[in-house]
């Protein structure tokens, strides 16, 4: 069971902003400060940097863990790329707005498949909503080249502002 001393020992050559940044990336920026952190994130966060994870020299994220912890890390690699990229396609079709998660939050409850939040979904249901993400785009795109409709005029004020 690790402590926070244990982390402040592998942290200690490191600025407070660089520790700020992983800590709060980490967490899925719930908080930015070690002192926060619940007992099974630290675990987590200690066992990743002891093992050598973060090693650039080592080819595998999952070097020298236990099968059932490589695997649960792999798994949450997968699931933070999964919503990474349908973060960046809510964004770009104006679902989600940057620095405000009102309106990308009540589209997951009554737009998404599944009407939960982004955090709660599960790798599979991460993918299907992707493939949603992805429709949705392209719907817009169609969308977008019948005169006078929403995704018409947002296709014609983003194309003015490149003039």
């Amino acid at each position: 069971m690790a402590t926070i001393e244990d982390l402040r020992a592998i942290f200690r050559k490191k600025k407070p902003h660089e520790i700020a940044i992983e800590v709060g990336g980490f967490t899925g920026f719930r908080t930015s400060n070690i002192e926060e952190l619940r007992p099974e994130e630290i675990d987590r966060l200690y066992t990743i940097h002891t093992s050598g994870i973060l090693s650039p020299a080592q080819g595998e994220h999952t070097r020298g863990l236990p099968l059932e912890t490589a695997t649960l890390l792999a798994e949450e690699i997968a699931k933070k790329k999964w919503k990474s990229s349908i973060l960046r396609i809510a964004t770009e079709e104006g679902i989600k707005e940057p620095n405000d998660w009102g309106k990308f939050n009540s589209w997951m409850m009554k737009g998404s498949i599944f009407k939960k939040s982004l955090n709660e979904h599960s790798l599979d249901e991460l993918k299907a909503l992707h493939r949603q993400m992805h429709k949705l785009r392209s719907n817009n795109e169609k969308s977008s080249q019948k005169p006078l409709t929403k995704a018409w005029m947002k296709k014609a004020i983003k194309n003015q502002n490149l003039n």
